[in-house]
């Protein structure tokens, strides 16, 4: 009896002491290792896989500490931008970070991926949309879309000089928009958008090509370009339609009369003259049908 059981001890003994013998696997649904958690914006199935601070909402690691008013004006500067209220959404949108700064609140990185991308479309402000794109980039995980949009707002800052060597950087750059600009466009490939502000009802689309065909428009994006390195140049223009009869001869009837309104104030700069002066000799000698007042942007990219 006393040979059995040694027997079986040395039976038992190597696997009892096996140095190769892997742990055994979590649980299904245990809490991930602290090392394993998701940061804001990454997957998870339970609040469990997120990092401290965070919660799961819709399958995302999310903050907590929100500022709702924050939250209020970053929403309105989305619908402003939307609407095309390029100025009212870079005022919400500052509005936003002023509130999460007052409550002392770190400012979520999709609130400063929107503000960068609404930024990134006035000519004004590229080098702060570059810095404020740059934190956006940094704080956003790896992969998501978040991310991938924010590349392609940077991107489009290239024909204004950004150096993308900022981008393996954790920290922000004095300036961004280092490099020399890319070279203007050829003719060809310069974009011509026309759109008028009321729409006219009755003979816009006729006046609307007239203006993209124009010759002298894409001279103007390169004078433009040349003087402030701008990717685009939008002008608005005032135009008016009217009837017009000669007062000698009132009896010979008039005629209608449409291009740029001569009450209109001066053109400010050498791009706004120089696409007036295009869009008037495109439409010079235009037939109109009706009465209206128009302001017609021209955007050229």
């Amino acid at each position: 009896m006393w040979t059995r059981s040694l027997l079986l001890l040395a039976a038992l003994a190597p696997a009892a002491c096996d140095t190769k013998a892997q742990p055994a696997a979590a649980a299904p649904g245990a809490p991930a290792a602290p090392d394993r958690w998701s940061a804001e914006h990454e997957s998870c199935s339970a609040t469990s896989d997120c990092a401290e601070g965070l919660r799961c909402f819709d399958q995302a690691c999310a903050r907590t500490d929100r500022s709702a008013l924050g939250d209020y004006y970053a929403a309105l500067g989305s619908r402003r931008r939307d609407a095309g209220d390029q100025p009212g959404a870079l005022d919400a949108f500052g509005e936003a970070l002023k509130r999460y700064g007052v409550e002392k609140l770190v400012v979520p990185v999709e609130l400063e991926c929107a503000y960068g991308n609404a930024l990134a479309n006035d000519d004004a402000q590229l080098e702060l949309a570059a810095k404020v794109l740059h934190r956006c980039v940094n704080g956003a995980p790896a992969g998501s879309e978040l991310r991938a949009r924010a590349m392609l707002a940077v991107a489009a800052l290239d024909t204004a000089g950004f150096d993308p060597e900022h981008l393996v950087r954790d920290t922000s750059a004095d300036v961004y928009l280092s490099r020399a600009p890319a070279a203007p466009k050829k003719p060809a490939q310069v974009a011509i958008e026309v759109a008028a502000t009321p729409e006219p009802k009755k003979g816009w689309p006729e006046l609307q090509a007239s203006i993209k065909a124009a010759p002298g428009l894409t001279g103007c994006f390169d004078a433009a370009f040349a003087a402030t390195k701008a990717a685009v140049l939008t002008v608005g223009v005032p135009f008016k339609s009217t009837y017009k009869v000669d007062p000698e001869y009132p009896d010979d009837g008039g005629k209608w009369v449409t291009g740029v309104d001569a009450k209109a104030p001066p053109a400010a700069t050498d791009g706004e003259r120089c696409v007036r002066d295009a869009v008037t000799a495109a439409t010079k000698g235009m037939k109109a049908i009706a009465d209206w007042d128009a302001t017609v942007t021209v955007t050229l990219q």
